[in-house]
């Protein structure tokens, strides 16, 4: 995390803007995942359609969507509970979503969670936060232009969004719905 941190600066020179398939991607970063869920007895639900192509570098989309997804093991509360990863489009605009039924995040925290060392109270709680992946997470999407949100409750889970802009031209010359 420190290293992707240091190279926040220089980020523009280590990226490929491209048509990145959403449904290999996510699968890819479960089946990588996958001794998590295993050692947490958490089960990953993928519903990200077979046709979802946005406009990424793949190298940073992954490396936010295993960030989004290790938070959601991290702070998933007890066995037996589940993390949908899914697609959603409003209008031409596609939104990649990661919720979890975990402990949630409290109302106060939520406005910081982007914030650079910020850990909050499950920080304190749980010990193993270091207040840089939700972090890089934010200037990551912000360099690429997608949008992040972030949407909790205490005790019932969070859900995280990356909204990516509209594009007409995926490179064949034809429009496609995004």
């Amino acid at each position: 995390m420190i290293l992707t941190l240091s190279r926040m600066s220089s980020f523009r020179q280590d990226f490929h803007i491209q048509p990145v398939q959403l449904n290999p991607l996510v699968y890819e970063v479960v089946n990588e995942l996958k001794s998590h869920f295993i050692h947490r007895q958490i089960y990953p639900l993928v519903e990200v359609h077979s046709d979802s192509s946005v406009l990424s570098d793949r190298k940073w989309l992954k490396f936010v969507l295993t960030q989004l997804l290790t938070n959601a093991i991290r702070y998933s509360d007890g066995e037996n509970k589940s993390i949908c990863v899914f697609t959603g489009q409003q209008g031409r605009q596609i939104t990649l979503s990661v919720k979890d039924e975990g402990v949630g995040i409290s109302p106060q925290d939520l406005p910081r969670v982007f914030d650079l060392y910020f850990t909050g109270m499950n920080g304190r709680k749980f010990g193993e936060s270091t207040g840089i992946g939700l972090y890089l997470v934010r200037k990551i999407c912000d360099k690429l232009d997608h949008e992040v949100s972030i949407e909790s409750s205490l005790g019932v889970g969070t859900e995280v969004k990356i909204r990516f802009p509209v594009s007409n031209h995926l490179g064949s010359g034809k429009v496609t719905n995004m």
